[in-house]
């Protein structure tokens, strides 16, 4: 879980996996991250990987990023 924070960013689309589902296929998954105090937050970037025909991961059909603000 250490890469949700880690400030590295992929250089290519080829770049190996840092998190994964797997083996929950057609799950409803997430990662949340609490930060230890208040924040600001102006980017937020997420990366997908799908390995088309080689195996069985595929891009999620939709996401999301949610946030808390003043406690809601």
């Amino acid at each position: 879980m250490s890469a949700i924070n880690d400030g590295i960013e992929p250089v290519t689309s080829k770049d190996r996996l840092r998190h994964s589902f797997w083996d929950h296929k057609g799950t409803t998954e997430w990662v949340q991250y609490d930060f230890p105090q208040t924040s600001e937050i102006s980017v937020a970037s997420v990366y997908w990987f799908d390995d088309g025909d080689s195996g069985e991961c595929r891009l999620p059909e939709s996401w999301r990023i949610l946030y808390l603000e003043d406690g809601v």
